[in-house]
Protein backbone atom coordinates (compact mmCIF):
# COMPACT_ATOMS: atom_id res chain seq x y z
CA UNK A 1 0.00 0.00 0.00
CA UNK A 2 1.70 3.09 -1.06
CA UNK A 3 0.85 7.32 -0.03
CA UNK A 4 1.56 9.56 -2.75
CA UNK A 5 3.33 13.15 -2.23
CA UNK A 6 0.46 15.44 -1.02
CA UNK A 7 -2.30 12.81 -0.48
CA UNK A 8 -4.35 12.95 2.95
CA UNK A 9 -4.08 10.41 5.04
CA UNK A 10 -5.15 12.06 8.06
CA UNK A 11 -8.94 13.44 9.17
CA UNK A 12 -9.73 14.85 12.51
CA UNK A 13 -13.12 15.42 13.63
CA UNK A 14 -14.71 18.01 16.24
CA UNK A 15 -15.58 15.49 19.34
CA UNK A 16 -14.56 12.52 17.55
CA UNK A 17 -12.00 10.25 18.31
CA UNK A 18 -9.00 10.53 15.72
CA UNK A 19 -9.02 8.46 12.68
CA UNK A 20 -6.29 8.11 10.10
CA UNK A 21 -7.83 7.47 6.38
CA UNK A 22 -5.60 4.90 4.65
CA UNK A 23 -6.37 4.80 0.81
CA UNK A 24 -6.55 0.92 -0.36
CA UNK A 25 -7.12 -0.20 -3.83
CA UNK A 26 -9.94 -2.83 -4.51
CA UNK A 27 -7.26 -5.70 -4.99
CA UNK A 28 -5.92 -4.97 -1.24
CA UNK A 29 -9.93 -5.16 0.28
CA UNK A 30 -9.66 -8.65 1.23
CA UNK A 31 -6.29 -8.62 3.18
CA UNK A 32 -7.46 -5.56 4.97
CA UNK A 33 -10.01 -6.74 7.41
CA UNK A 34 -12.50 -4.59 9.42
CA UNK A 35 -11.73 -4.40 13.04
CA UNK A 36 -7.84 -5.40 12.01
CA UNK A 37 -5.24 -4.12 13.78
CA UNK A 38 -3.32 -1.30 12.81
CA UNK A 39 -0.15 0.53 13.89
CA UNK A 40 0.61 4.64 13.46
CA UNK A 41 4.02 5.89 13.95
CA UNK A 42 4.42 9.84 14.24
CA UNK A 43 6.01 11.84 15.71
CA UNK A 44 8.10 9.32 17.19
CA UNK A 45 5.45 7.34 18.80
CA UNK A 46 3.54 4.26 17.89
CA UNK A 47 -0.08 3.83 18.13
CA UNK A 48 -2.38 0.99 18.26
CA UNK A 49 -5.33 1.10 16.27
CA UNK A 50 -8.34 -1.08 14.85
CA UNK A 51 -10.11 -0.45 11.34
CA UNK A 52 -13.53 0.99 12.10
CA UNK A 53 -15.01 0.97 8.54
CA UNK A 54 -13.62 1.22 4.78
CA UNK A 55 -15.73 3.50 2.29
CA UNK A 56 -15.23 3.61 -1.57
CA UNK A 57 -13.92 6.37 -2.56
CA UNK A 58 -14.42 8.89 -6.01
CA UNK A 59 -11.81 9.44 -8.19
CA UNK A 60 -11.86 10.48 -11.58
CA UNK A 61 -10.75 7.54 -13.49
CA UNK A 62 -12.26 4.33 -13.96
CA UNK A 63 -10.11 2.48 -10.87
CA UNK A 64 -11.54 1.61 -7.73
CA UNK A 65 -10.44 2.66 -4.68
CA UNK A 66 -11.13 2.71 -0.72
CA UNK A 67 -10.17 3.83 2.30
CA UNK A 68 -9.76 2.73 5.63
CA UNK A 69 -10.60 4.91 8.33
CA UNK A 70 -8.02 3.27 11.86
CA UNK A 71 -9.54 4.54 15.00
CA UNK A 72 -6.75 5.53 17.74
CA UNK A 73 -8.50 5.45 21.23
CA UNK A 74 -5.11 6.50 23.02
CA UNK A 75 -3.78 8.92 20.68
CA UNK A 76 -2.77 11.99 23.05
CA UNK A 77 -3.98 15.22 22.01
CA UNK A 78 -2.46 17.03 19.96
CA UNK A 79 0.20 14.60 18.45
CA UNK A 80 -1.81 14.08 15.52
CA UNK A 81 -2.40 17.16 13.40
CA UNK A 82 -4.16 17.54 10.04
CA UNK A 83 -1.69 16.94 6.81
CA UNK A 84 0.92 15.44 8.86
CA UNK A 85 2.88 12.33 7.27
CA UNK A 86 2.40 8.77 9.35
CA UNK A 87 3.62 5.41 9.05
CA UNK A 88 0.64 3.18 8.77
CA UNK A 89 1.41 -0.51 9.09
CA UNK A 90 -2.24 -3.41 8.90
CA UNK A 91 -2.49 -6.49 10.23
CA UNK A 92 -3.26 -8.32 6.87
CA UNK A 93 -5.97 -10.99 7.48
CA UNK A 94 -6.17 -14.20 5.39
CA UNK A 95 -7.23 -14.20 1.87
Amino acid sequence: MHVQAGQQVVVIGGGQKIAVVVPLRQDELNAVPLGGEAAVEAAGRTLAGRIAAIYPAARGDSVPEFRAHIRLPDAPDGLLQEGMQVTVRLAAGAD
